[in-house]
C-alpha cells in the first residue's frame, strides 16, 4: 500500500514538474518571438485595455468615447485617439467655437475614424478643409446605429448648437438584415456595441479565456483541438440577398425622428448616404463565401455578392426624408456620383485618408454652399435663446 501511494505520488510530482517544464518553455519560446511573456501583455488583453482607455458606458446611449484621453493604437503605435472634453474626437476645432459656425458629425466606426489617426478622420479633413470660421465636432462611435444617433441628437448635441448637423448612418443599421433577435428598440444592437468596444459590464470573461490569456499550455491545448476538431462547414447557409422590411422601416422611422430632432434646434440637416468599398464585397473570394457578413456571428446574414445592391437600396430610404420643399434638410446624393476606389478605404467601409479627402471634399462643398462669402445665412440661437442671423453677427 506504502509503495502504491508513493508510486501515485511520484507520478503525481513527475506529471507537475512535466507542466510546469511545459509552460515555461512555452513562455521562453514566445518571449524569444514576441520580446514579450504572454502573461505580460497578450493581443487579447491589448484589445481590451485599448479599447476601455478611449470608451465607457452610457445610461442611455450604448457607449461614449471617455473625456481628454490620447491613446496610441495597440497594434499600430502611430494612430493615436484623441479626445475632448465633450467626450467626442479631436478634428482641430478651436476650443472656443462660441462666434464659429459649428458643424456636428453623427455616425458610426467612419465618421469615428477607425484605422486612421486623429488627423485623417473624415470630420477633421472637413475642419481642415473649411478653415478656421467652422468647428467641426466628432460625436462618431464606433458600430453605433440610428438609434444612438436620436439619443445624441436629443440629449447631447443641443448644447453646442449646431449650425449643421451631419448624419452619415446605414452600415450598422443594415447589419441587422434578417437577425431574427432584432427588435424596435435595437436591444440586440446595444448588447452587441458593449461588447464590440469590450466594455465590460455585460460580457465578463470565462476561466478558459483567462487562462488562454497567459497559459502557454491552454494555447497549445487550444491549437491541438482545433487541429483535431476542426470547425464543421456543413453548417446551412443563412445568408440573405433580399431586403428586410422590418430592420427598413425601423431605418425610415428613425430618419424622421432624427429630422425632427434637427429641426427643433434649427439646424441644416445633411442626410449622406452609406459608401462602402463595393470592389471588396464583389472580388469572387467574398463572393464565393456562403459566410455572415463582417464576421462569423449569426446576427449577420447579408451575402456579401449581395451587400452593393441591397446597401443601395437601403441608402434610396433616405432620400425622401428630405422633401423637395424644405431647404434646410439635404440629401448629400453626390457622393453616390463620385467613383470611389479600392484604395479610397483601408478595409470593406473605413476610408483611408484618401477617401477621407474625397468625402470631406464633397460635405465642405455643401456646407459652404449654404453660406455667403464663408458666412452662414441661417438664424441660430444665443446664449439667452434669441434667434439672431449669424451675417448680423460677424
Amino acid at each position: 500500500m506504502k509503495k502504491f501511494s508513493l508510486l501515485i505520488i511520484v507520478n503525481i510530482a513527475v506529471f507537475c514538474t512535466l507542466i510546469v517544464v511545459m509552460e515555461i518553455s512555452g513562455q521562453i519560446v514566445y518571449y524569444l518571438r514576441h520580446g514579450i511573456f504572454i502573461f505580460q501583455s497578450t493581443e487579447r488583453n491589448a484589445a481590451r485595455d485599448y479599447h476601455r482607455q478611449v470608451f465607457e458606458m452610457h445610461p442611455y446611449l450604448a457607449a461614449r468615447l471617455r473625456k481628454n484621453v490620447k491613446v496610441k493604437n495597440y497594434l499600430k503605435p502611430e494612430l493615436t485617439i484623441t479626445t475632448t472634453s465633450k467626450s467626442t474626437r479631436w478634428t482641430g476645432a478651436p476650443d472656443d467655437d462660441s462666434k464659429l459656425i459649428r458643424i456636428a458629425a453623427l455616425g458610426g466606426s467612419t465618421t469615428f475614424g477607425t484605422g486612421v489617426t486623429d488627423s485623417e478622420t473624415w470630420p477633421a479633413l472637413l475642419q481642415a478643409k473649411l478653415g478656421n470660421k467652422f468647428s467641426v465636432v466628432n460625436y462618431g462611435v464606433p458600430a453605433v446605429a440610428t438609434t444612438d444617433a436620436i439619443i445624441q441628437l436629443a440629449l447631447v448635441v443641443p448644447e453646442i448648437k449646431p449650425d449643421f448637423v451631419i448624419l452619415y448612418e446605414g452600415w450598422n443599421d443594415i447589419y441587422y438584415y434578417h437577425d431574427s433577435n432584432f427588435s424596435p428598440d435595437h436591444y440586440r444592437h446595444g448588447i452587441d456595441v458593449q461588447n464590440s468596444l469590450r466594455i465590460p459590464v455585460y460580457k465578463e470573461t470565462t476561466l478558459y479565456e483567462k487562462l488562454y490569456e497567459v497559459s502557454a499550455i491552454v494555447r497549445l491545448a487550444s491549437k491541438i483541438k482545433g487541429k483535431l476538431y476542426p470547425p464543421s462547414d456543413t453548417y446551412p447557409c443563412l445568408t440573405y440577398d433580399i431586403p428586410d422590411p422590418d430592420v427598413d422601416r425601423i431605418f425610415v422611422r428613425n430618419l424622421k425622428t432624427l429630422k425632427l430632432l434637427s429641426e427643433d434646434i434649427a439646424a441644416y440637416t445633411l442626410f449622406v448616404p452609406q459608401i462602402l468599398n463595393y470592389h471588396w464585397f464583389m472580388e469572387e473570394k467574398q463572393s464565393e463565401k456562403c459566410n455572415y457578413f463582417g464576421s462569423n456571428d449569426e446576427s449577420n446574414h447579408i451575402k456579401y455578392n449581395a451587400m452593393p445592391r441591397l446597401m443601395d437600396r437601403f441608402n434610396s430610404l433616405m432620400q425622401p426624408i428630405c422633401s423637395k420643399n424644405d431647404t434646410k434638410c439635404i440629401f448629400v446624393d453626390s457622393v453616390l456620383k463620385v467613383k470611389w476606389e479600392p484604395d479610397d478605404f483601408i478595409d470593406e467601409g473605413h476610408f483611408s485618408r484618401k477617401g477621407g479627402e474625397k468625402f470631406a471634399d464633397i460635405i465642405s462643398q455643401v456646407i459652404l454652399s449654404k453660406t455667403k462669402e464663408g458666412r452662414l445665412n441661417v438664424s441660430i440661437q444665443n446664449d439667452s435663446g434669441e434667434f439672431l442671423n449669424l451675417n448680423d453677427t460677424q
